[in-house]
């Protein structure tokens, strides 16, 4: 499924997208603004709701989820 992640994920309307995004994310930490400058990002720490091996799956933080998890 998570290979396939991004096609269903697209297929979803906005309130099931953010359920979703609900649903794997505990916690999400941001830059303050003067730290934003140097960073170039504003996400400083996402916590999943689930575990994973941040060896093997370390470009969760860097894939498509870190940045439609800005999405408002």
């Amino acid at each position: 499924m998570l290979l396939e992640f991004d096609r269903i994920y697209d297929k979803l309307s906005m309130d099931e997208q953010r359920s979703v995004l609900q649903s794997l994310i505990s916690e999400i930490q941001l830059y303050k603004k003067e730290e934003i400058k140097e960073s170039k990002t504003y996400i400083k720490k996402i916590k999943f709701a689930f575990h994973y091996q941040q060896e093997r799956y370390g470009s969760l933080r860097q894939g498509s989820l870190a940045g439609r998890c800005c999405r408002a």
